[in-house]
Formats: structure tokens, sequence, C-alpha cells
């Protein structure tokens, strides 16, 4: 893993830190916080998932989604299991107004993704929505979505 870091002081100033022992720690991006002896893990500090192995950028999966030309809006987010891993991958996807939300596009839009994308980055389903909710600053909110397709 340091390899990557080898010669390349500004990079490896980003992700090693200096602990008050004088020791090096490696900031993973992984959030968490220990309550006693357990360490809790709170997601990430950018929208990188693992899934089945393969880190995976959410945000470039989601660029993708939104160059087809079937797509208006979309975004892509983690549908998790019960034992807290990323189970599968969910596009929520507003439509261009000339079609209709149908299985037949849901599959178009996965064939249109598997030829740009790994097939591990294609996202398992598909949601149809008529708006996408946004948050105080206009932005699509995703921790809303991620939060509402964990709770289906």
């Amino acid at each position: 893993m340091a390899a990557g870091y080898l010669n390349a002081p500004e990079q490896t100033a980003k992700v090693f830190l200096k602990n008050a022992d004088n020791t090096m720690t490696y900031a993973t991006g992984d959030l968490g916080h220990f309550d006693h002896d357990l360490l809790y893990y709170e997601g990430r500090l950018d929208h990188q998932i693992k899934l089945n192995g393969y880190r995976i950028e959410l945000e470039e999966v989601a660029f993708h989604l939104r160059q087809l030309p079937a797509v208006d809006k979309g975004v892509v987010v983690p549908e998790y299991g019960k034992d807290h891993r990323v189970k599968r991958l969910v596009a929520v996807v507003v439509l261009n107004a000339s079609l209709k939300a149908d299985s037949d596009v849901a599959m178009r839009i996965r064939h249109d993704l598997s030829t740009t994308l790994m097939p591990y980055m294609v996202p398992a389903r598909i949601l149809f929505r008529d708006e996408l909710p946004v948050n105080g600053n206009g932005k699509v909110a995703v921790k809303q979505i991620a939060q509402e397709v964990n709770e289906a």
C-alpha cells in the first residue's frame, strides 16, 4: 500500500498522519468512532464504496448514468444488506420527458451503462422518480435518497 506514496511527499502528507507519540497512522478515508472498546463504522469521507471486493466511486457511475439519452437526472446509491455490507448499487433516475418508466427502459439503461462501465459497476436496480429531492443548497439530496432506498 505504501509503495504508491514513495517519492511523493505531498501525497504522503495527505494520508499519513503523525500521532502524538511520533508514530504514523494511515488515513483510510473511513469514518468511525470508538465507544469504550467498540469501533463503530460510519461510512466514507468520499463517495467510494466496496462491493464484492471492488472499490467503486459512486459519482463515476452517476456521471455515466447522466450521459445516457434517456436520463434527465440521476444518482447512484448503495443498498445495504442486514450485515451492513453493500448488497448492490441502485440508480435513482428522472427520465427525459418523452419516456415512460417501464422495465424495457430500465433494461436499456443497464445495457447502455454496460458499454462504458465494468459489470460490477452497473446498478442492479433502477428506480424511477418524477423528481429528485434537493437539499437547502439546491443540490440533489443524495443522503436522503440513500436513506429511502435502504428503508424500503
